[in-house]
């Protein structure tokens, strides 16, 4: 689920950024934890790479509407300027990393990340749909700025809201 929207959505049902279109396949904290049991646990993984998604691309838009719908109050996405964004992200980020971020979401707008079949062939069943519910997370309370980021940034890579993970070895 995308973490960082947190405080922004419990304080005003707003949420700013750029690329309000940028789609992706989100996917559930569940199914990433399933998908890593399996591949250590069963045979045929060994050298392995795996995309794992969601089912479904959604816009930031649509994103954030689906949050409202689960909370039970109207929460909006409210594109802003991608320089506004990158000023906010420069805050707390690297400069190369946040300029990749951006460059990837813009991407995401004209390119929308599709679904990956690798999470249904790992464990026999289709990702849970992020309307469905969004996730173990949408549970977890944000209450600091570094925890944010310390659960988005993962291994290797950084991922904003949370969409992606990359497993093997």
């Amino acid at each position: 689920m995308t973490l960082h929207w947190a405080e922004a959505i419990r304080s005003e049902g707003v949420v700013r950024g750029p690329y309000a279109k940028a789609a992706r396949p989100l996917i559930d904290d569940r199914d990433v934890a399933e998908a890593v049991v399996r591949t250590l646990l069963d045979d045929g993984h060994d050298g392995a790479s795996y995309f794992l998604t969601g089912s479904e691309s959604l816009t930031r838009e649509q994103r954030a509407e689906t949050i409202g719908a689960m909370i039970g109050r109207p929460v909006c996405y409210e594109e802003t300027p991608r320089e506004e964004a990158r000023r906010m992200m420069l805050r707390t980020w690297p400069r190369e990393p946040a300029d990749a971020v951006l460059a990837n979401v813009a991407l995401q707008v004209t390119e929308p990340e599709l679904p990956s079949p690798d999470l249904e062939h790992i464990t026999g069943h289709p990702p849970r749909p992020f309307r469905a519910g969004g996730g173990s997370r949408r549970r977890v309370p944000l209450r600091s700025r570094s925890a944010e980021w310390s659960v988005m940034a993962g291994g290797g890579g950084v991922c904003p809201s949370g969409g992606w993970s990359r497993l093997g070895g």
